[in-house]
């Protein structure tokens, strides 16, 4: 019977640390960017993992797209809404 070898080392995981270290100071430097972006930036500096390579260390590493405070709002002038006296006005 022949058995499918893994080329991977013995612990079963890549050797992806390069690549980790590299997407932690990207995600640090630029936070508004998600993990697409950052593979586009990977890939020009000669780093290509593939899409699920790179979704699934973005996730093991806890990075996440920063939210946004929420924006306060104007309440209007304070003045109360003057209503007609009468018709046609």
């Amino acid at each position: 019977m022949i058995r499918y070898e893994p080329a991977r080392p013995d612990d079963g995981a890549p050797d992806d640390g390069a690549l980790r270290e590299r997407l932690r100071e990207q995600a640090a430097e630029r936070r508004r960017f998600g993990y697409r972006r950052l593979g586009y930036l990977l890939a020009r500096e000669g780093m290509r993992p593939n899409h699920k390579m790179l979704l699934r260390i973005y996730r093991e590493e806890g990075l996440r797209v920063r939210r946004r405070g929420v924006r306060k709002r104007g309440l209007g002038t304070g003045r109360p809404m003057v209503f007609p006296d009468g018709p046609n006005e």
